[in-house]
């Protein structure tokens, strides 16, 4: 989108570069509805370039203020008088294609931007974390989350901490193979901490991966 936005904004510009302001009228306003049902509109005019008469022009933009029998400013390629733009028009394609590139952008940018601050994360947490041992109290599904109909495993451990007398619970990150394999339900599994914040933490799951070949 936002390729497409610039290409279509460099392509005005080169538009306008030779382009020559003439006086046109409006003949005939077409509607109809596009393939989601909405009202469209198709704008055709009449002008004159060079003496010469050219009618129903279609030109690619509409506003609600166009009417039949208007006066209406546009821009005639001299090479070619049968390309015409409205001047209300000329950066109507280009603000659509930027404006919904920059929004996809964003949310893509935002969720890669996310991806790579938690794999750093991770990779810090693995590298400098405490090493705590936790007690594997469940393995389910997350039905919160699935990927060609399959929803992925997660491990839920708790660690005791005697000395505050608080019981800490964790969950894995998503797995795709089974961990019971090889953390079954009552075994210990290492859980990487941030000492002076257990909201940060990483479940050792890396073994799984060792460990388990699923040819399935």
């Amino acid at each position: 989108m936002l390729a497409a936005g610039i290409f279509w904004f460099v392509s005005t510009l080169q538009f306008m570069e030779t382009a020559v302001e003439i006086s046109g009228r409006i003949t005939d306003i077409e509607s109809y509805r596009g393939t989601n049902r909405e009202i469209r509109h198709s704008v055709f005019v009449t002008y004159e370039y060079n003496g010469k008469q050219y009618e129903n022009v279609p030109i690619n933009s509409y506003s609600s203020r166009m009417a039949v029998g208007k006066e209406i400013s546009l821009y005639c390629n001299p090479d070619d008088p049968w390309q015409v733009q409205a001047d209300s028009g000329l950066y109507v394609g280009t603000g659509i294609f930027l404006g919904l590139g920059l929004l996809f952008t964003s949310v893509g940018g935002g969720w890669l931007m996310f991806m790579i601050l938690r794999s750093r994360s991770k990779k810090r947490l693995r590298e400098q974390g405490r090493s705590i041992y936790a007690t594997v109290e469940e393995i389910a599904y997350n039905t919160s989350f699935s990927m060609n109909g399959v929803h992925p495993f997660v491990i839920y451990c708790t660690y005791r901490d005697e000395y505050r007398d608080v019981i800490h619970r964790f969950k894995s990150e998503n797995l795709w193979s089974n961990p019971s394999y090889v953390f079954p339900v009552g075994s210990t599994i290492e859980v990487k901490v941030n000492e002076n914040d257990y909201d940060q933490y990483y479940v050792n799951v890396e073994e799984i991966d060792r460990k388990v070949v699923d040819h399935t």
